[in-house]
């Protein structure tokens, strides 16, 4: 007979769904299913990555408050959840957290992540920024400044509540990656605040309706990957001035941008550029 610590290798290759309908079979494996050792750190709840059924409300998630072990946390997409049900995370030593889509947490559950070693966090809308889908605004944003945590990629896709002001905050992050697409009400002068984050090399301003003049705001930056589609007014110029000033541009993205030829050969002949 193989022992505990084998089967809970075994088990780490089954969904939610299948871990749960096993787990009611016998006592013991009930006790070996739920062992925290027996889950892979890494620790997906979203209906989306798992393709189970499983309803994740406040009692499926007391399963798991034992499981110290975990470093990464993905809840994107579960739309029972409140600060309440997740409480236990405090403490707890995340370098990834997923709430993307959680229509019930908002800027106070953001207290809990205090003194993690944080690196990537996901508060996306999933697009809709006019949404109840996202309650995260720009004071969360000035909480996590004032954490000073380490983070280094941050989704805020969909995000209606998150402006200019709540992006200011930002700039004391050691951010490396910004998705901002689909925040439909940024102004063309956000991108000043975001060219004060000096750390910066990836930004998506897919359907943020800025206009390709106001991207000199962003020359300073350390940028190799930029996505722009159905931004206006596109000006190849533009990004060649900022890549001879420095920029050291690899991908850029235009889906949709109304480019000219001209335009397009200016950007072909960039010394860095590997994708167009």
């Amino acid at each position: 007979r193989a022992s505990d610590d084998s089967w809970s290798l075994v088990f780490r290759f089954l969904t939610l769904e299948e871990r749960m309908q096993l787990a009611l079979t016998c006592k013991w494996l009930h006790n070996v299913l739920w062992r925290p050792y027996s889950w892979d750190p890494v620790l997906s709840l979203s209906r989306g990555s798992n393709s189970h059924n499983v309803l994740i409300d406040g009692a499926v998630m007391k399963r798991f408050s034992a499981f110290r072990h975990v470093t990464a946390l993905n809840l994107h997409g579960c739309g029972k959840i409140t600060a309440d049900d997740i409480a236990f995370i405090k403490g707890w030593k995340l370098t990834t957290l997923d709430v993307s889509s959680c229509c019930l947490l908002n800027d106070e559950c953001l207290e809990l992540v205090r003194d993690m070693p944080l690196e990537a966090l996901d508060l996306s809308a999933c697009g809709h920024s006019s949404s109840m889908c996202c309650r995260f605004t720009n004071t969360g944003m000035k909480m996590l400044a004032e954490m000073e945590l380490p983070l280094r990629r941050l989704a805020l896709v969909g995000n209606g509540h998150v402006d200019k002001e709540g992006l200011r905050h930002l700039q004391s992050l050691p951010l490396e990656s910004l998705d901002l697409q689909h925040m439909f009400q940024l102004q063309d002068d956000s991108l000043v605040d975001i060219g004060e984050i000096k750390t910066l090399e990836e930004l998506n301003l897919v359907s943020t309706g800025q206009r390709l003049s106001s991207l000199v705001a962003l020359k300073k930056l350390p940028l190799r990957k930029l996505n722009l589609s159905w931004c206006r007014d596109f000006n190849g110029s533009v990004i060649a001035e900022m890549v001879r000033e420095g920029m050291p541009i690899e991908s850029l993205q235009l889906d949709s941008v109304n480019a000219s030829p001209a335009h397009l050969t200016q950007l072909h002949e960039l010394p860095r550029l590997r994708s167009l």
